[in-house]
């Protein structure tokens, strides 16, 4: 992240200065009659219209440092300020902070213009900020502007802002990245908010006495609006070892014709620019610690669904999915339910690169997933996160923020595992070890089956149930014997051939652990959990249920293709073998659902038979359900049967209920029974085979 102490949000929460209220109104209009002021700050000099608001932050540390705003900020930004939950947009504004507060930066800037922070294809003309460093005054200065950068450049007595920003736009960025040596938080169902400036870490232990496990915070982004003195890679890593699921959210630009006066999107260059959003939300994210496998949700604020409007933002959020796809990293978009994600939802099935999870903002008041915009069957599979309250303060343990209320079904962010593979570790009063892989504690029975006596650290009770409960999905694996295993849904699969998966590092783990998997101790299941996905080498995809394997033939019903641990094709060859770790049919009592017919089957000794609705069912592929035999359907006698009793009579069956037919005015006059129905009673046919009735 190109300035950590600085500007990593989007939120407003009413916040600084109450007495500049007026003031801020006034501001936005930028200058007045063209009077200047000067503003001094360890003897560096800024000029600025003479209606700006200046805020002392060491007089004032509640101020909230903003930059939707015309002022200046004269300090380093409070971890105690107090920000609204929503803010989103950049004007011109200054910060002007002591050096000292940064550690080495680099040399004063000699040239004409502001050195770029980030990326200018991220942050264009249109809505951009620059940092410059003054070691002769021991300041460093942060700059954002909109429409206005000359008004900056003039107050800080430079010639340009933009000439510099322009000259480095076509500077091909990188690709070679550093090895992912991070986690991806676990699906976390429940209760989150998201705050403009991020808590300190003082005030998320107090809110640790709150409901919520979730927090969204905001990393970067052309149209970030505050400044985040407490958001740095140790403060990631603290949480997340807390245990708190972490949701990072980039501010890129906005609809071309949008109503919060935004740096707005190019229609021309929509998908450059998404490209280039998510390359600039790459870099801060693993400036924080956040490498791939990690979500990072784009903040595309409410827009009029015009058809310039929708253009632009599908192409936009089309390519930020596929930039972030392509380095590894989980691709989010949050907007409104009835402009961006409205846009999405009718691109479902069209081969529109959809992200992998959707932050609906609805405020209902309805803490939920499920939204009258997005129909059930899309994103499905923990993939959502509603918004459902906006601003408001709450506290808990005395400790105040003012957050926007979300309810999450999905997989956060997670920083550095707490300790990294291979690391031994012991609680403190046990006389157990355990060897940390893909973030889990698997136990030690023999340090011989380890390579001997290893150095360990001693951890708290506390560390340690922070721990992961199973070894992450991809995780390799290898004992003292040689064999080879990858993680998958928290079960070690065998690898036949480790040389098909390129170069791996396989931690090496105690060969009682394989040999236990189901023990608490070993931390490894003996069969992938329900819901995971896996992906052959050769190109199959498959969905667990019950230990087996049931194929994915088309991965549309699931809303797109899904995230899945790529697995030997040896496994499903050998389903027979224990080392393969799945089995040939799912576990009697498994239940299912079938898409897109939305039949519900429960798994018996020999067939799978028809259930009503049954929640936390695995939702798997119709067409991957037909090698399992199913109870035919037998169709029942339903004349003089109520409509109530056909449904039941049909689902015992294990037959489906097709159309209705009845006579409307019959319908006011007495309850309604079967006269008709097709096929007749006693007919066999294939399972969920549907009936047709009339009645009268």
């Amino acid at each position: 992240m190109a300035s950590l102490a600085f500007f990593l949000a989007l939120a407003w929460i009413g916040g600084g200065a109450a007495s500049a209220a007026a003031a801020r109104h006034q501001a936005r209009s930028g200058t007045a009659g063209g009077r200047t002021k000067v503003v001094r700050y360890h003897g560096f000099k800024v000029v600025v219209p003479e209606n700006w608001p200046v805020y002392d932050l060491a007089t004032d540390p509640t101020a909230c440092v903003r930059f939707d705003h015309h002022a200046v900020y004269l300090g380093t930004p409070s971890s105690r300020q107090r920000c609204p939950a929503h803010a989103v947009g950049r004007t011109e504004a200054i910060l002007v902070s002591p050096l000292a507060a940064h550690g080495a930066r680099a040399q004063e800037s000699s040239g004409p213009a502001l050195p770029p922070v980030s990326d200018p294809q991220a942050q264009p003309a249109g809505g951009s900020s620059s940092e410059l460093a003054v070691p002769s005054a021991g300041v460093i200065v942060t700059a954002t502007w909109s429409s206005k950068p000359g008004l900056v450049a003039r107050a800080l007595g430079k010639s340009s802002v933009s000439a510099a920003a322009a000259g480095a736009a076509t500077a091909a960025r990188p690709e070679a990245r550093p090895a992912a040596t991070h986690r991806t938080g676990d699906i976390y169902t429940g209760p989150g908010f998201d705050a403009c400036s991020t808590p300190s870490l003082s005030t998320m232990s107090a809110w640790g006495a709150s409901p919520y496990r979730a927090i969204g915070f905001y990393i970067g982004g052309a149209n970030e609006a505050c400044a985040q003195p407490n958001l740095n890679s140790s403060w990631i890593d603290q949480e997340s070892a807390a245990g708190w699921t972490l949701l990072p959210i980039y501010v890129g630009l906005q609809a071309p014709s949008n109503g919060c006066g935004c740096a707005a999107i190019n229609a021309s260059q929509a998908s450059a620019e998404g490209t280039a959003a998510a390359d600039d939300a790459i870099d801060q994210a693993e400036a924080l610690g956040l490498g791939p496998g990690n979500p990072i949700y784009d903040d595309m604020e409410a827009y009029s669904r015009t058809s310039s409007n929708t253009t632009a933002v599908l192409a936009f959020l089309s390519a930020w999915t596929t930039e972030l796809h392509a380095h590894g990293y989980v691709s989010g978009v949050y907007s409104s339910s009835n402009s961006g994600i409205t846009d999405l939802v009718n691109e479902v099935g069209t081969g529109y690169v959809e992200p992998d999870q959707i932050w609906i903002a609805d405020w209902n008041d309805e803490e939920t997933t499920s939204d009258p915009y997005v129909p059930s069957t899309d994103w499905p599979n923990h993939q959502r996160l509603h918004q459902y309250r906006g601003g408001h303060n709450e506290t808990y343990d005395g400790a105040t923020i003012n957050i926007d209320s979300d309810y999450v079904d999905a997989g956060g962010a997670a920083g550095d595992a707490l300790f990294p593979n291979g690391t031994f570790v012991q609680v403190s009063g046990s006389p157990d070890f355990y060897e940390i892989a893909g973030g889990a504690p698997l136990f030690v029975s023999n340090w011989s089956d380890v390579g001997g006596a290893q150095t360990y650290t001693v951890i708290t009770q506390q560390q340690f149930d922070s721990l992961d409960p199973v070894p992450a999905n991809g995780t390799f694996l290898t004992t003292d014997t040689g064999a080879v295993y990858r993680v998958a849904g928290g079960a070690p699969m065998y690898i036949a051939d480790p040389t098909a998966f390129g170069a791996i590092t396989p931690v090496l783990v105690d060969q009682w652990d394989i040999d236990n998997v189901g023990n608490p101790l070993s931390r490894l299941n003996a069969e992938p959990v329900n819901g995971t996905f896996l992906s052959t080498l050769t190109g199959l995809n498959y969905r667990v249920a019950g230990g087996a394997p049931i194929a994915v033939t088309n991965w549309k019903v699931f809303g797109g293709p899904q995230p899945s641990v790529t697995v030997d094709p040896w496994d499903l060859a050998n389903e027979w073998n224990p080392l393969a770790r799945i089995v040939y049919r799912p576990a009697i009592g498994t239940t299912v659902e079938g898409l897109p017919s939305g039949a519900y089957w429960r798994f018996g000794p020999k067939n799978r038979y028809l259930v009503t609705v049954t929640p936390g069912a695995v939702r798997v592929d119709d067409r991957g359900l037909v090698p399992f035999s199913a109870i035919p359907c037998r169709v029942p006698y339903l004349i003089h049967n109520t409509l109530t009793q056909v449904k039941a009579a049909l689902l015992q069956q294990d037959c489906h209920l097709g159309k209705v037919h009845d006579d409307p005015l019959i319908r006011k006059s007495h309850t309604l029974r079967v006269i008709r129905q097709i096929p007749t009673a006693h007919v066999r046919k294939g399972a969920y085979y549907t009936v047709g009735i009339t009645l009268g």
